[in-house]
């Protein structure tokens, strides 16, 4: 072997090792984010007969959401946002969907920055949204909206 040069083992090695650390998340995003967080299916092979239509909630329903968010866990939220008619989509993280499929609320866990489980909202032209549903940056402390339990 010349120098620089990898073995097919260690290739191999490396490789079963990426795939280690993509388990790895997956078991963390399982942990913190349980699919089954929602009673209603909305893949493509699923037969769900009547799904929750969807719909663009009203602003008096995100702040009735945003109000008692405080006390609510993770699931919770979820089951409330798709109670006001937004569908949850599959992805890294739990991101929900309004009747345009315009991303309108992102539930995050904590980060390196965000030491707490948050959610984003967003507006119907997609500028991130406080707490009390004002347009921020959606980099700004504002943005991340704090899910209580």
């Amino acid at each position: 072997m010349r120098p620089g040069e990898i073995a097919f083992s260690q290739k191999l090695n490396i490789k079963l090792l990426l795939g280690y650390s993509a388990i790895i998340k997956r078991v963390f995003q399982l942990i913190a984010f349980p699919t089954q967080i929602s009673t209603t299916s909305y893949g493509k092979n699923d037969n769900v007969s009547n799904p929750l239509p969807l719909r663009n909630p009203t602003t008096d329903e995100f702040q009735s959401l945003v109000s008692q968010i405080g006390n609510l866990t993770i699931a919770e939220v979820a089951l409330q946002l798709e109670a006001l008619g937004l569908k949850k989509s599959d992805g890294r993280f739990l991101h929900f969907r309004d009747a345009a499929m315009r991303v309108r609320a992102i539930i995050y866990p904590p980060n390196v920055i965000i030491s707490y489980n948050h959610l984003h909202l967003y507006n119907e032209a997609g500028e991130s949204l406080n707490a009390n549903l004002e347009v921020v940056d959606r980099q700004s402390l504002e943005a991340h909206i704090s899910i209580g339990l």
